[in-house]
């Protein structure tokens, strides 16, 4: 390991190269290039003096492989972004980073490591390759890119947002970074996955494509689970935007429809709103078949409720 850190961003960002599988012919990485890597990250106070160790759950708190990423669009924490900028192709490295290129003010639970506000860590990042972007000859770097922000947010709202108590979620100031970027990170693949099943492709492929089926699901599960992240703040009228969009594309998605009949009754204010609740409730509930048992339950659960609602509404 070399001995010598180099300053990217003053004391708030250091590089130390660990190895390189490219030797003099690697690449300088550039902003806009897609970069396959591998990423594992530690708590730790200050640049490491030797080599940190994968296996340390206390100190651990994020490990993730082959994510597909573009240098500049900020879809990782901005210490990594901006490091990568300072890497060639092949190499590994520590980036070491105050809480000011990490996670700021956020908080993350992991394992058995817990980051509080403000805490120091190091990333070590293996940009394995520079990948051809080939989204013009057909879908698959597409995919792989929207698979990868997906992969990023769902580890953004599993370790930074599900770690908050009821009241910390609520209040919408807490880990709000990680919430955004979840959102900014669902809607962009979602975004693109519209975008490509509406493209010139798959009008020329036939409809059983499989690729196709591949798109559509990444699109509602992208779609569904901005819903979830801002069920999970309270923000339902949000919520109730979101998951009308993804009805739109998929009406008969379950997910999207319990969803949709549990907002509804949350937001019923008044008797209009309750009818639309009750229609949201008969939509799901026709939707159901006999496999789908947790759904029924859910939903039976959700009628309750509307009942419940009816009451505190109408006083009847």
């Amino acid at each position: 390991m070399s001995e010598a850190w180099e300053e990217v961003k003053g004391k708030d960002l250091l590089l130390k190269v660990l190895s390189s599988t490219k030797g003099d012919e690697a690449r300088d990485i550039k902003k806009g290039d897609a970069i396959l890597l591998d990423l594992v990250a530690w708590r730790c106070e200050e640049p490491p003096t030797e080599v940190l160790k994968d296996d340390d759950a206390a100190t651990v708190f994020q490990q993730v492989k082959s994510l597909l990423v573009i240098v500049g669009e900020q879809d990782l924490v901005e210490g990594v972004d901006t490091g990568l900028l300072n890497m060639k192709e092949g190499q590994t490295a520590y980036l070491f980073c105050t809480s000011k290129f990490a996670l700021g003010e956020g908080t993350r639970k992991y394992q058995d490591c817990e980051i509080a506000p403000n805490t120091n860590v190091v990333y070590r990042v293996s940009a394995t390759s520079i990948v051809q972007d080939t989204s013009r000859l057909n879908p698959y770097f597409s995919i792989q890119k929207a698979l990868t922000r997906k992969k990023i947010a769902n580890d953004l709202y599993q370790y930074e947002l599900l770690s908050l108590t009821a009241k910390e979620a609520a209040d919408n100031t807490r880990n709000e970074a990680a919430r955004m970027r979840a959102l900014k990170l669902y809607r962009q693949a979602g975004r693109d996955m519209k975008d490509l099943l509406d493209g010139t492709y798959f009008n020329s492929v036939e409809q059983d494509h499989p690729q196709r089926k591949e798109c559509k699901q990444l699109m509602i599960d992208c779609y569904n689970n901005v819903v979830v992240v801002y069920m999970h703040g309270k923000q339902y009228a949000k919520a109730l935007d979101a998951v009308e969009m993804a009805l739109k594309r998929d009406p008969k998605n379950l997910k999207a429809l319990i969803r949709n009949a549990k907002l509804h009754v949350l937001l019923a204010s008044s008797e209009k709103k309750l009818k639309e609740a009750d229609e949201a409730l008969s939509m799901a509930e026709n939707a159901i078949s006999y496999r789908d048992q947790a759904e029924e339950a859910e939903l039976k659960k959700i009628r309750l409720q509307y009942k419940q609602r009816r009451k505190q509404v109408l006083g009847q």
